[in-house]
């Protein structure tokens, strides 16, 4: 498994699994969106804020593949 910042061409791999309403693109072009991929296979992503809550590093958004 390994683990990279999200680019552009992840976004319809990301919709595919994504349980979440919404697009991803913003997280991606703000580079707080990262993907776990296994043999190249887009598996899960993660999105953060990094000041998202009092000022502290939030977890937005958590998702993986069934």
């Amino acid at each position: 498994m390994q683990i990279a910042r999200a680019e552009a061409n992840d976004v319809e791999h990301i919709r595919r699994i994504d349980e979440f309403k919404g697009d991803r693109a913003r997280e991606i072009a703000k580079r707080n969106c990262f993907v776990a991929s296994n043999d190249g296979d887009i598996v899960g992503y993660a999105s953060d804020e990094p000041d998202g809550l009092l000022g502290q590093p939030l977890l937005t958004f958590l998702c993986v593949k069934r």
